[in-house]
């Protein structure tokens, strides 16, 4: 896997050098999807996340990424940095499996900014995350 996204990273790199944030007009709606998967996973180049951050922003104001991309790496970068959330995008587990958001800066506005940018409310997402991690929480857990 980890040689998987070393190259995904080198790759990703070398087109956001030549033709900026890769988006939809360039490669289309599951390119800059894939674009965006890349990034929001090579948290081990933190550099390189945080210069995509902002080429990201600006092809989400020019219709050329889905905001919730966005809302996704925007809080990928600020949970790396220990700082709080912005969108409720980020969860972990607690000791008995249960799924939490970490830390979110105005979780009385988060709703209203999840709605804004194309995501369902927190406590969906939550109840969504926990359906999914439930059998490998419990794997952990009794295993």
């Amino acid at each position: 896997m980890h040689a998987v996204h070393e190259r995904n990273n080198v790759r990703i790199k070398e087109i956001v050098g030549q033709y900026g944030w890769p988006g939809i007009s360039l490669v289309g709606k599951e390119g800059t999807k894939a674009a965006w998967l890349i990034a929001q996973h090579a948290v081990l180049d933190t550099e390189f996340v945080e210069r995509a951050l902002p080429l990201l922003k600006e092809a989400v104001k020019n219709n050329e990424a889905e905001g919730w991309c966005l809302a996704y790496l925007q809080d990928r970068v600020l949970t790396m940095a220990d700082k709080p959330q912005i969108y409720g995008t980020q969860h972990d587990f607690d000791e008995n499996g249960t799924a939490f958001p970490l830390p979110i800066a105005e979780p009385h506005k988060v709703d209203i900014l999840r709605q804004e940018i194309g995501l369902e409310p927190l406590a969906e997402a939550t109840k969504r995350i926990q359906e999914r991690y439930q059998p490998a929480a419990n794997d952990q857990k009794n295993g």
